[in-house]
């Protein structure tokens, strides 16, 4: 067998200085010092006799035999993730953690009040759950099962299992005091979702198209609060808007189906045993909230 001159806990730092551009960013992920992630890039160049980075005030910038290794690496990387993929996939006991990833509406407002039932259930079970709106890469392993709204199944992610569970209706809220004191006489403001557009798209679906958005609150947690605490009126998940009993929908607005929410999780994976008793916890439990989650509740 031929012996490498490369440690391979150097690729590691490698690969994450390459793709943040930084030695700083780098050692805070790997929880270590900036001048050991240094120490670990000198090394593997010396090892390799080639410059991998060009270093400046701008970060590490990758030169050529930088983007060569890079190459080389990912590769690398993909093929070991995807070993562990199908040896971890043949886990058949119901015990392990399971990393799922979703929206915080979706974890707070529908997951968490029956997630104690789950665990009770399967008490070898340790979910580890991550809050993100952004695809993580389920095909790399960020998570095992990802829940997300979506508009067009085009957007997600390829050779991925998706499996559309229902509609996600969404609607127009404020309180009955700011619809009478605000909205009423031509004052009423809609919450921004973070864009700080005065118009965005969504706006014109509404029964006052003609109001501005104002604020950047991008998290639903926060539309939520901020809309019971009369800052203005807010497009909410009807499951949100519905549930609360300090708002109401506009009057004159219809729900729209703009998104659905789907289960997302890795092909190689689809006989881990634990992966399958959540899966079917979680068809479940938004079958048996489809009605509310659908906006049909009111």
């Amino acid at each position: 067998m031929q012996k490498s001159t490369i440690d391979w806990h150097d690729i590691q730092f490698f690969l994450l200085v390459a793709r943040s551009g930084s030695a700083r960013a780098a050692a805070s992920e790997l929880q270590t010092s900036h001048s050991t992630v240094s120490r670990r890039i000198d090394q593997l160049e010396k090892a390799l006799g080639v410059r991998l980075f060009d270093r400046g005030v701008g970060g590490y910038q990758l030169s050529d035999d930088g983007k060569s290794l890079l190459n080389y690496a990912q590769k690398a990387e993909a093929n070991l993730l995807d070993a562990e993929a199908e040896l971890t996939g043949k886990d058949q006991t119901l015990a392990g953690v399971i990393h799922l990833t979703c929206p915080d509406v979706i974890a707070t407002y529908l997951l968490l009040p029956e997630l104690a039932e789950f665990c009770d259930s399967y008490p070898e079970i340790e979910l580890n759950l991550h809050i993100g709106t952004n695809v993580l890469d389920i095909e790399k392993h960020e998570a095992e099962l990802a829940l997300r709204f979506v508009s067009i199944k085009s957007e997600l992610p390829e050779n991925v299992i998706g499996r559309k569970l229902c509609a996600a209706a969404s609607c127009f809220y404020a309180r009955p005091d700011y619809i009478k004191n605000k909205l009423n006489r031509g004052q009423g403001r809609w919450l921004g979702w973070g864009q700080m557009q005065k118009s965005p798209r969504w706006v014109g679906f509404s029964p006052h198209p003609e109001l501005e958005a104002w604020h950047g609150l991008a998290d639903g947690r926060l539309q939520l609060e901020a809309a019971r605490a009369g800052m203005g009126m807010a497009h909410l998940p009807c499951f949100l808007g519905d549930n609360t009993q300090e708002l109401q929908r506009l009057p004159g607005a219809d729900t729209k189906h703009l998104n659905h929410i789907w289960m997302i999780s890795n092909s190689k994976q689809r006989d881990v045993a634990r992966l399958k008793v959540f899966k079917q916890f979680l068809l479940g439990l938004f079958e048996k909230k489809r009605e509310l989650i659908e906006g049909q509740l009111t």
